[in-house]
């Protein structure tokens, strides 16, 4: 029995490489690379920027939370305390409006962006006497805990 000979046939094509190559080259191709390269970045500085340089230290009596928070006047601070955490957001707003003498065009422009940060704390915290100062850029937090009972184990 003789096996037929298939070195003859032309290489069998992908189904989809045709279809794979019409999307590659559309896609690289402008104004679409454009539109994609531009979501890229909105995606990539929406998340690095939406946060701040934090520090926690913990003492024996306290947590002392500092934030960096360079040119953001004390206005634009919220912190909100939460059972056993701390939410320091802070709320950017600007508005830019151009106008024409000429023609009386009116350009305006509005952003908004917010960065927020929640520090959790792992002992209990005196709630009622917190405090918060704000001076040159440096935003501190200082959130007493509360001092447990000690119990003496006797035998």
């Amino acid at each position: 029995m003789k096996l037929p000979d298939h070195s003859s046939k032309p290489p069998r094509k992908e189904p989809f490489s045709e279809l794979r190559s019409a999307f590659d080259l559309f896609f690289s191709e402008k104004p679409i690379k454009g539109i994609l390269q531009s979501m890229d970045e909105l995606f990539t500085l929406s998340f690095t920027e939406r946060s701040f340089p934090l520090d926690v230290q913990e003492k024996d009596d306290r947590y002392i939370v500092a934030a960096q928070l360079p040119g953001i006047p004390r206005q634009q601070i919220d912190i909100e305390m939460l059972k056993q955490s701390l939410v320091i957001t802070v709320t950017q707003q600007a508005a830019l409006e151009k106008r024409n003498d000429l023609n009386s065009d009116i350009h305006r422009e509005q952003s908004l962006r917010k960065m927020s940060k929640t520090i959790s704390f792992n002992k209990p915290i005196n709630d009622k006497n917190i405090t918060a100062n704000h001076k040159d850029g440096l935003l501190l937090v200082t959130v007493p805990k509360i001092k447990g009972k000690r119990i003496s184990i006797s035998e």
